[in-house]
């Protein structure tokens, strides 16, 4: 009787046993895969919508992501739109960009950058910034993307610089803030500041500030692996030896203006630097020839060198007033002629600058004598 017992217990167990077995078979079959608890994000590229993707990073100009099970990239500027999961500032920000929306997105991407915890959410957004921020004028918002974006990549942030206003525009005092605030960083690697100061420097130049633009070119030729031989380097040297050489002529240094020009030719790369070297080389002899006719000759034909370097360059920096300073030097020699022929080329082909009055002032009275 016990035995019987037992095999009936025996063999409810197993019944038991065979029924959860099912029931947990049916049961699975209505549980979600863990898998289905990601987020999906959609990416357009022009109308076409890749649905129910996972994307993971911006890499230099792609954009990297998860689709049914393998890793694919598409080249950020074919992407039109994306929509990412639990990112509603990005969302907002990428219609209003899809819809030419330009300020709303401007607005969006910035308050994106705030908020987002995702690395290349902020990318992302920065990128789409400085393009947005374009299309409205506003610089003081494509600046500060930029910065970011030289910050991450600085390969990469070339090919997204930020359209430059006028050189009045209060958004470049801004600009060159934000970018003296980011230099302040102790943390910034040697190319990151590189970056930096090179975006410092064309602020500057916009802006016309020939000392900002030297104080950053000192910073960059301080920089760990400068090259004294980069354009950027021999400028801001170039700079100050015109600077020394202007010094020692107002010193009536005539000598050592001399010196400072020949001794530092190569520096100057650049034609309105070469223009102005010519021309304090020219001023130097000038006032060093005293009376001496071969002297003063020299110094006629140094002034000639300026007009010849100098006169298809814009503004044909330095060309009247060396006109001016040969036929002086002419009129002093006694070769008046040549001089009265130097004045007529001023007036008939520089009759705009302000210097015409003193050629016609002059040439009147050679001719009158």
């Amino acid at each position: 009787m016990h035995s019987v017992r037992m095999k009936d217990e025996s063999h409810k167990l197993l019944l038991a046993r065979s029924i959860l077995i099912a029931a947990l078979g049916l049961f699975s079959s209505f549980i979600i895969h863990p898998t289905s608890f990601l987020h999906a994000d959609s990416i357009f590229v022009g109308t076409l919508e890749r649905k129910n993707a996972i994307i993971k990073e911006l890499r230099g100009e792609s954009l990297f992501y998860d689709y049914s099970g393998r890793t694919s990239e598409v080249p950020a500027a074919r992407v039109t739109r994306l929509i990412v999961d639990n990112e509603p500032p990005l969302n907002i920000a990428e219609e209003s960009f899809a819809t030419e929306k330009w300020d709303a997105a401007v607005d969006g991407y910035q308050k994106t950058i705030r908020t987002t915890s995702k690395p290349w959410i902020k990318d992302w957004a920065a990128m789409r910034l400085i393009a947005a921020a374009n299309k409205s004028g506003r610089f003081d918002a494509a600046a500060f993307a930029y910065i970011l974006a030289l910050l991450k990549n600085p390969t990469t942030a070339s090919n997204m610089k930020p359209v430059m206003p006028e050189s009045k525009s209060t958004f470049l005092d801004s600009a060159v803030a934000d970018v003296n605030t980011t230099l302040g960083d102790p943390r910034l690697t040697a190319v990151q500041r590189r970056a930096l100061l090179g975006f410092l420097i064309e602020l500057q130049q916009v802006r016309n500030d020939l000392a900002g633009e030297d104080a950053a070119y000192e910073q960059l030729i301080k920089l760990p692996g400068a090259d004294m031989n980069d354009p950027n380097a021999k400028r801001v040297l170039a700079r100050r030896r015109l600077t020394a050489a202007a010094k020692a002529l107002d010193s009536k240094n005539y000598q050592q203006a001399i010196t400072e020009i020949d001794s530092n030719k190569a520096l100057f790369i650049e034609p309105k630097q070469q223009a102005d070297a010519l021309y304090l080389l020219a001023q130097a002899r000038e006032g060093a020839a005293g009376t001496d006719s071969t002297s003063l000759k020299d110094a006629a034909l140094a002034y000639m060198r300026v007009v010849a370097l100098a006169k298809t360059q814009p503004d044909a920096p330095h060309v009247v007033d060396s006109l001016l300073k040969t036929a002086a030097l002419l009129e002093q020699l006694g070769q008046k002629p040549t001089a009265i022929q130097l004045y007529d080329q001023i007036i008939s082909q520089y009759p705009d600058d302000p210097a015409v009055n003193k050629a016609r002032s002059k040439l009147a009275t050679l001719k009158q004598n």
